[in-house]
């Protein structure tokens, strides 16, 4: 578990299933040190995560990054939130499943982004009772690689909520 744990650039949670809880005033992840420099955020390597209350603000790439995840995983993301992400805030390079429950995001691009250029696999993505103010779309998944996303309850002001790509950046219609 990684709780308020100091001036940290990057987090990495590498076992299975490990969990972050309550994790408070973040910049890409991380407790800022001094300044506003921006770090890495929290990676959930090798299998599913459970991330609960964690929040960020100013996130630099990416505030939670889900790599080498397999068919079956399930990476939680349990409420907590994000401010000031100029891109994703939720970037998933792997190949299982990530439920975004109870999340909060504001001034964002995307909340969450499957990947466009990884191994071709379907990944899945279930997203409830999340706000998403002032961004872009809460959900893009990539078409060509069978993804899925799954929108309940969810309230955004977003144009498109769930949009589809085709590869890394051309938009290719709503989900």
């Amino acid at each position: 578990m990684l709780a308020n744990s100091g001036p940290l650039t990057l987090a990495l949670l590498a076992a299975a299933a490990p969990t972050a809880l309550a994790c408070l005033g973040h910049t890409g992840g991380v407790p800022k040190a001094t300044g506003n420099t921006a770090g890495e955020g929290v990676y959930c390597k090798g299998g599913g995560c459970n991330l609960e209350f964690l929040w960020f603000e100013d996130v630099c790439e990416d505030a939670i990054s889900i790599k080498k995840d397999r068919v079956g995983d399930v990476t939680n993301i349990i409420g907590g939130g994000a401010y000031h992400a100029s891109d994703k805030v939720i970037q998933h390079n792997g190949c299982g499943r990530v439920n975004i429950i109870n999340f909060y995001a504001e001034d964002y691009g995307k909340v969450y982004r499957s990947c466009g250029t990884c191994d071709k696999c379907a990944r899945e993505v279930y997203v409830e009772g999340v706000t998403a103010r002032k961004g872009g779309e809460v959900v893009g998944i990539t078409k060509a690689n069978g993804d899925k996303a799954t929108l309940v309850n969810v309230c955004t002001d977003a144009k498109t909520p769930c949009q589809n790509y085709n590869g890394p950046g051309s938009k290719d219609g709503a989900c």
